[in-house]
């Protein structure tokens, strides 16, 4: 991460400690909003990144003072700097709470009712395959310790019977 060629595609971490990624494939044509969107439009003719083969050679320079500022603010004022610029792509890296109580994760059917042998249901993550030829069908938790032994013993001994 610290000596990636093309700092518009990598990973940072905001001033509060979220993380978020930078998806510029084309260094390019994504090199000047990230300037942009974070205040340094000289860096567009420092002869250190004003190319993308300059970049590459400097990248480990380059990739920490992005990470000294973007230390400098929380994640909320980057995604307002980067919403500013149409040509820089990005999205935060969630964490297992963002996920849960992202609404639509929940209308994308990303958790399941799985019903317990008490009758209650257990909220649990989806399968992240959907084949529409074979869809998801939840049954029932994992079984117990040891609960289905006696049943496959038993079969097991009557195959050998046989």
């Amino acid at each position: 991460r610290e000596t990636m060629g093309n700092p518009c595609m990598n990973n940072y971490t905001a001033g509060d400690g979220r993380r978020f990624w930078l998806v510029g494939l084309q260094g390019d044509r994504h090199w000047p909003a990230l300037c942009a969107a974070v205040g340094r439009p000289e860096w567009l003719v420092d002869e250190r990144f004003a190319t993308a083969r300059a970049r590459a050679v400097n990248a480990a320079g380059l990739v920490a003072e992005l990470d000294a500022v973007f230390a400098a603010k929380p994640l909320d004022e980057w995604a307002e700097a980067f919403g500013a610029q149409p040509e820089l792509f990005w999205s935060p890296i969630n964490s297992m709470e963002d996920v849960v109580a992202d609404e639509q994760f929940h209308a994308g059917g990303g958790v399941v009712y799985v019903p317990a042998q008490d009758g209650s249901s257990v909220p649990m993550v989806a399968t992240p395959a959907d084949f529409s030829a074979t869809p998801c069908d939840v049954r029932g938790c994992a079984p117990a310790l040891g609960e289905h032994t006696e049943g496959l013993l038993a079969d097991k001994r009557t195959d050998h019977a046989r």
